[in-house]
């Protein structure tokens, strides 16, 4: 995903664990290894309210890939956002990669 995109997906609520790799796509074509910042965040919709349940700041070279895991439960949608941030959109290609849902406790 480039900054400023958002992907989101319907989730029924069952009780799970969203789980994913993040990191920056490599560059191409020449393209600079020290240009990319962005903001990715992983949103969740409970009963009408938004709430943020992963945020990391992404800074190329700097940045190695980051684990995410963001608490699902009982939500309805699942929402994954990267943002600008300094040097607005330059180099700012993230994957998110092998993206899941692991259910917890219970669940079916």
């Amino acid at each position: 995903m480039h900054s400023e995109s958002l992907a989101s997906f319907r989730w029924d609520g069952t009780p799970g664990v969203f789980r994913a790799e993040l990191r920056f796509a490599p560059t191409q074509n020449g393209g600079s290894r020290s240009l990319g910042n962005a903001l990715c965040q992983v949103l969740v919709v409970k009963n009408g309210a938004i709430s943020t349940q992963f945020e990391q700041d992404m800074r190329r070279p700097s940045s190695n890939s980051i684990a995410v895991s963001a608490d699902v439960t009982d939500a309805q949608l699942i929402v994954l956002t990267v943002r600008q941030a300094d040097g607005e959109q330059f180099g700012d290609h993230l994957m998110w990669l092998d993206p899941r849902v692991e259910p917890i406790g219970n669940s079916k």
